[in-house]
C-alpha cells in the first residue's frame, strides 16, 4: 500500500508540474483572506522569480501588485465554496508588473480550508487588446478626418477641423499642423493646433534645420519625409530641448506625420499622447495613410482655388469681352440709324420686343441676349443702301425694292466672320423670312428659319407699322397686332404671336429713349 500511494503521489507531482500555467495552492484564513502558500509549481515560480522554498514563506498579497478589497472578496468567495475568476497584476522579484488570469477552486486540505489557483500570464493578451485599441482609434481618426476632407471647402478651416477632430473625437491630448518655411531660420509656420497648451508651441521654437531645435520629430519629418516617433518624451534624446515643458503639459509620446505632395514636404501634422508607447507599429501606417489623405486634401482645395480664381478671371475677362461687343454693336447700329434718320431707334426698339417675346416663351438668358444682340444689328445691311433711297419719302419703284431686299444678305456677309456664341448673322439673314417660305432672301419656310429669326420677324413687324416711316405716318399699334393675328401661323410663328399678343394685352409699352 505504501508503494502505491507513492507512486500515486509521484503521478500527482507530475501532473502538477506539467500544467503550462502556474499553480498556487494556498491556505484561507479565517476573515477569508488567502494565507500562505502551501504548494506551488515550477511554472509559479517562473512567473514571480523566486524559488519554491521562498515562497512557501509568502502569500498571495506579496505578488499582488495593488493589494486592495478584491483579495478579501477573493477569499470570502472561496470560504463560502464558490469557484473564482479574475485579472490581476503581479510582481515579480524584479519589480516588474504583469497581467495576470486567475481561476480559483476551494478544496478542503487535511479538514482545512483552502484555496488552488490557476495563475496564466496575459501579457501578450493584453497587448494585443491594447494595439487593436490603438488600431481601432487610428481607424476611428482616419475615417472622421476622411469626412473632414470630403466636406471641407476652406484650408485653414480643414486644418483646424482636422485638429479638433483628432484632439476633442479621438482622445488624443494634442494635434498641430506646421507648414515649412523657407526663411533664414527654416521656421515651421504653425497653421492649426488642438489641446496645445497656450503659448507652447510658440515657446517651442520649433525649425527645420539641422540645429538642436531642428533635431526633434518634427525637423526630422521635414528634412527626410519620413515619420517620427517618439515612444516616451521623458526619455528621448531628441525631446530635450521640450522635455521638461512637454512633461508639465502631460505629453507622454508624440507621432510626426511629413505632409508631402509629389514627393515635396510642405507641412508636417504632429500627433501627442498623455501614455507613453502610445504609436505603435500598427497604428503608425494608418496615422500615415490620414497624413497622406490630408495632404491630397489640401492640394485638391489648392488646386479648386486657384480653379476657381482662374475661373472668375475667364469670367471677367469674358464679361469684359461681351461689354466691349455691345459696345461695338451698338456703334454699328448706330451707324446705320445716322444714315436712316427716319428709322433711329427702331433697331433697339425691336430687339427690346424680341427680349421681351423670349422671356414670355420661357427662354433661357443666354438665348435671350442672343436675341437681344441679333435684334440691334438685325437691319446692318441697310449700310449698303444708298441714303436717298432709305430717306425716300415717296412710293419705292421696283429696282429700289430690289435693292433694299438685299440688305439680309448684306448684313450676313458682314456678320459671318465675326465669331459670335449666338446666331447673330442668321438673326440678319432670316429675319425677312416667313413660315410659308414667302420670304426672302432665301425662301426657308417653317422650322428652317431658326427661333432668334421668328421672334424677331414678328417684332420687326410690329415695330414698323406701329412707328412712322418716311413714306407714311406711324399704324399704329391696334393695325400692327391685327396683322400678326390675321397671319398667325400663315407668315408668322404661332408661339411667337401668342407671346405677342399676351405682351400687349398685358401692357408692354417701349422704354422711352
Amino acid at each position: 500500500m505504501e508503494l502505491k500511494s507513492m507512486a500515486s503521489h509521484a503521478r500527482y507531482q507530475t501532473l502538477f508540474e506539467a500544467i503550462a500555467d502556474g499553480i498556487y495552492v494556498c491556505d484561507l484564513n479565517d476573515d477569508g483572506s488567502p494565507g500562505r502558500f502551501i504548494q506551488v509549481n515550477k511554472v509559479a515560480c517562473a512567473q514571480t522569480g523566486y524559488t519554491s522554498d521562498e515562497m512557501l514563506g509568502m502569500s498571495m498579497g506579496d505578488i499582488v501588485a495593488d493589494s486592495d478589497y478584491r483579495l478579501q472578496l477573493f477569499g470570502q468567495a472561496l470560504l463560502a465554496g464558490e469557484s473564482v475568476q479574475l485579472e490581476q497584476t503581479f510582481v515579480n522579484r524584479q519589480g516588474q508588473r504583469f497581467p495576470v488570469e486567475i481561476h480559483a477552486r476551494p478544496v478542503m486540505l487535511e479538514e482545512r480550508s483552502a484555496a488552488i489557483s490557476l495563475v496564466r500570464n496575459i501579457s501578450k493578451r493584453k497587448q494585443a487588446e491594447l494595439e487593436l485599441q490603438h488600431s481601432n482609434r487610428a481607424l476611428a481618426t482616419l475615417s472622421m478626418v476622411n469626412h473632414e476632407l470630403v466636406h471641407a471647402i476652406n484650408e485653414k478651416a480643414l486644418l483646424q477641423s482636422i485638429c479638433a477632430v483628432i484632439v476633442e473625437q479621438c482622445g488624443y491630448r494634442m494635434a498641430w499642423v506646421g507648414y515649412v518655411q523657407n526663411d533664414a531660420i527654416r521656421s515651421i509656420k504653425i497653421m492649426a493646433e488642438n489641446g496645445c497648451e497656450e503659448g507652447y508651441l510658440k515657446r517651442a521654437g520649433i525649425v527645420w534645420a539641422d540645429t538642436t531645435r531642428g533635431r526633434g520629430p518634427a525637423g526630422k519629418a521635414a528634412r527626410s519625409g519620413q515619420t517620427q516617433i517618439s515612444q516616451n518624451i521623458l526619455t528621448d534624446e531628441s525631446m530635450l530641448p521640450w522635455r521638461v515643458e512637454a512633461a508639465t503639459c502631460g505629453y507622454g509620446s508624440s507621432i510626426c506625420l511629413p505632409l508631402s505632395r509629389d514627393g515635396h514636404v510642405f507641412g508636417v501634422l504632429s500627433i501627442y499622447s498623455e501614455k507613453a508607447d502610445a504609436f505603435t507599429q500598427k497604428k503608425g501606417p494608418l496615422l500615415e495613410q490620414m497624413a497622406d489623405d490630408l495632404a491630397f486634401g489640401v492640394q485638391t482645395l489648392r488646386t479648386r482655388q486657384e480653379r476657381d480664381r482662374a475661373v472668375k478671371q475667364d469670367r471677367e475677362h469674358l464679361n469684359q469681352l461681351q461689354a466691349s461687343l455691345h459696345e461695338m454693336v451698338a456703334a454699328v447700329s448706330k451707324m446705320v440709324e445716322v444714315r436712316d434718320p427716319y428709322t433711329a431707334g427702331h433697331q433697339m426698339r425691336v430687339a427690346e420686343l424680341a427680349v421681351a417675346i423670349g422671356t414670355r416663351q420661357g427662354l433661357d438668358k443666354n438665348k435671350l441676349e442672343g436675341i437681344r444682340m441679333g435684334g440691334i444689328i438685325h437691319d446692318i445691311g441697310k449700310i449698303h443702301v444708298p441714303m436717298e433711297i432709305l430717306s425716300k419719302p415717296g412710293r419705292l419703284s421696283e429696282v429700289e425694292y430690289l435693292i433694299i431686299r438685299e440688305h439680309p444678305e448684306i448684313g450676313h456677309e458682314i456678320l459671318k466672320g465675326i465669331h459670335f456664341t449666338w446666331p447673330v448673322a442668321d438673326i440678319a439673314y432670316q429675319h425677312h423670312e416667313r413660315m410659308d417660305g414667302s420670304g426672302y432672301p432665301q425662301g426657308l419656310q417653317g422650322e428652317e428659319i431658326c427661333l432668334e429669326a421668328r421672334i424677331i420677324a414678328v417684332a420687326d413687324v410690329v415695330e414698323s407699322m406701329h412707328s412712322s416711316r418716311p413714306y407714311r405716318p406711324g399704324l399704329g399699334p391696334v393695325k400692327a397686332l391685327d396683322e400678326i393675328r390675321k397671319n398667325r401661323s400663315i407668315l408668322y410663328d404661332t408661339h411667337v404671336v401668342d407671346a405677342c399678343l399676351a405682351l400687349f394685352a398685358e401692357g408692354f409699352a417701349w422704354k422711352k429713349r
